[in-house]
């Protein structure tokens, strides 16, 4: 079970951001639960009571509240559920009494009257709720897409408000088109469906793709210039690239796939840019002695990702000792051995199963367990490993200290 408590008090005790601010934007659960807090410090009130009290009664969201004890029973509550057990699903437990980022229990019907509220203002009025449309913009000048918890984006050439939520098994999206009036609210109990798939296809019912100007000026790349980025390439965050030559076209493939995959199109815009389908702006270096793509940066909305070409690697048995020890990290109080068994480095923890790291690239190990699963080694100017730090997803440079053997 997680408390409030057990949140801010983690978070006294963090030392470092996962980026400077302004530099990049990273969806953060922690922001909220903070503003939670926030408001109890400036109302008195818990937000359970702020948001039912300045909400939700005027609303007339009957059904809607924030859940802060997790053993509260619920008239009619919906429990959730991910694929497994021997009938094909198993519970997926939801155990926390926190919030601000989560625990809002609501219904579709209650989710409604809250976009609805969007158009006539009646919480907050109109002024605030336009400053929740401003879009934050990084230290380079750039505007990013996420604005005061929404995202700001197109769908079919409509403009598209929305945000998407996740927890145990819950998945849901809930969405506005402004220019339409429309709302489209999916909410899921199972952990493997896609509530944003289905919002969007539910607005390809209702709303018909606006015509988008055809631009004959487009020059795409040719298969001189795409065979030199075939590859393997991985970003210092753990993420992996697989791009391959197939039936003369550059496709993209997840790991483990050998067949199939997404097909690249480069179009060739100015100053030594390209655009990957329709999507992001990337930039490219080659390497001067194989004249290949040696490393890609991706220019997303909200942040820069940079690739190098790495081949496949593997570690040699008389290596694994370099990285066997125990690791500690002070903010999370949290300690890691790493053995080395049968040529594998074995991740140990006394509360999770062991899980093997795979070798991704010189240093840098893929981790099965989701909360770190990328894990990049650093090494002193002797070149002796002193620590890790873990990139996994929304936690950026966490950093474990090597501890010298007593």
């Amino acid at each position: 079970m997680i408390t409030q408590e057990h949140i801010i008090k983690l978070v006294s005790k963090q030392k470092a951001l996962n980026f400077n601010p302004g530099e990049e934007q990273l969806y953060c659960n922690t922001g909220y639960t903070l503003m939670a807090e926030i408001v109890k410090k400036a109302s008195g009130l818990s937000l359970r009571e702020f948001t039912e009290k300045f909400i939700f009664k005027p609303l007339d969201m009957s059904n809607t509240h924030f859940h802060d004890n997790y053993r509260e029973i619920v008239p009619n509550r919906t429990y959730s559920y991910s694929p497994g057990g021997s009938n094909g699903y198993s519970h997926s437990v939801l155990s926390y009494s926190t919030v601000g980022a989560t625990s809002l229990f609501t219904t579709v019907e209650d989710e409604a009257k809250w976009l609805m509220n969007y158009e006539h203002g009646k919480v907050g009025g109109k002024d605030l709720l336009q400053k929740m449309y401003s879009q934050g913009i990084l230290n380079n000048g750039k505007k990013i897409t996420y604005a005061f918890a929404i995202n700001m984006g197109e769908y079919n050439g409509w403009k598209e408000i929305g945000h998407g939520g996740g927890d145990a098994g819950f998945r849901t999206y809930a969405t506005r088109f402004p220019e339409q009036q429309l709302g489209i609210i999916v909410f899921s109990n199972f952990s493997s469906f896609n509530s944003y798939g289905m919002a969007m296809q539910v607005a390809d019912l209702l709303l018909p793709p606006k015509e988008k100007k055809s631009d004959n000026s487009l020059i795409f790349a040719d298969s001189n210039l795409l065979k030199k980025w075939v590859g393997r390439y991985v970003s210092p965050r753990g993420n992996i690239l697989t791009l391959s030559w197939n039936n003369s076209k550059l496709v993209n493939r997840q790991p483990g796939q050998t067949t199939g995959g997404t097909e690249w199109k480069i179009a060739v815009k100015e100053n030594n840019k390209y655009q990957l389908n329709d999507g992001p702006f990337l930039q490219f270096e080659t390497s001067p002695s194989s004249d290949s793509v040696a490393r890609l940066v991706f220019e997303n909305p909200n942040a820069f990702t940079t690739y190098f070409r790495q081949a496949a690697i593997v570690l040699k048995k008389e290596e694994t000792a370099a990285y066997t020890g125990t690791y500690y990290n002070e903010e999370t109080e949290a300690a890691y051995t790493i053995i080395a068994k049968d040529g594998d480095l074995i991740l140990q923890h006394r509360k999770f199963a062991d899980v093997k790291l795979t070798p991704i690239a010189p240093d840098q190990f893929s981790c099965p367990n989701w909360w770190m699963s990328n894990l990049k080694f650093l090494r002193d100017k002797k070149s002796i490993i002193t620590g890790f730090e873990v990139n996994a997803g929304r936690v950026l440079q966490l950093l474990y200290a090597r501890k010298k053997p007593v």
